[in-house]
């Protein structure tokens, strides 16, 4: 006598058609999301600064290089780095505008706070140390990586084969705009860290 087996129910059909984006990708959660970061680069900068320009504590505790070197470098890599953990969007501008806004709540405390206070483009260049060092953590160091590993295979390729279809490529191939910005972003960053660097070496000069 033949046995009756039940089959197994199918698996239902996902629904694609009429699915609502996430909300990450919305606009206004973006917006919200970037006024947020602002805030916190804008609060933990000044707050930090202010504080350990007040109290001392590290200049008590180790020395002036320590001093500096938590103002003008571990406080704006630790800010970028939570940026980065947060996923903050618009990252490029919320630190532009991050670091133009802290220089102006820093610099007329600073001018009232020194026995000598500090020239303007002092404040101008507190903006891009601490804009500058925050984006560092920001860098989209996979993307840069694979643009120099193409060009640098590209570079190979082109000496064994000097006349291909399409010509000369671009440095950078298809992607050269979005290389371009990216090597534009490691540029200004590096460029910030050296400066925090020698102002650091400046301020810790007796």
């Amino acid at each position: 006598m033949a046995t009756r087996t039940k089959s197994l129910p199918t698996a239902p059909k996902r629904q694609t058609a009429g699915k609502k984006d996430p909300p990450l990708r919305s606009g206004p959660y973006r917006f919200t999301r970037a006024v947020l970061g602002y805030f916190w680069f804008l609060t933990t900068i000044v707050g930090a600064t202010v504080y350990l320009q007040t109290t001392l504590v590290l200049y008590h505790a180790a020395d002036v290089w320590t001093h500096w070197g938590a103002i003008l470098l571990v406080v704006p890599l630790a800010v970028g780095y939570v940026m980065r953990l947060a996923n903050i969007p618009y990252g490029g501008w919320v630190l532009l505008i991050g670091g133009l806004s802290a220089a102006t709540v820093v610099y007329p405390w600073y001018h009232d706070y020194w026995f000598e206070p500090p020239p303007l483009y002092a404040a101008a260049v507190y903006a891009a140390i601490t804009a500058g060092v925050a984006s560092i953590p920001l860098l989209p160091f996979k993307r840069l990586a694979g643009a120099l590993w193409h060009y640098l295979t590209y570079r190979n390729k082109a000496k064994r084969r000097s006349n291909s279809r399409t010509g000369r490529e671009p440095m950078f191939g298809s992607a050269k705009y979005s290389a371009t910005v990216d090597t534009l972003q490691l540029v200004i960053a590096i460029a910030s860290l050296v400066i925090s660097l020698i102002s650091i070496g400046v301020l810790s000069m007796p």
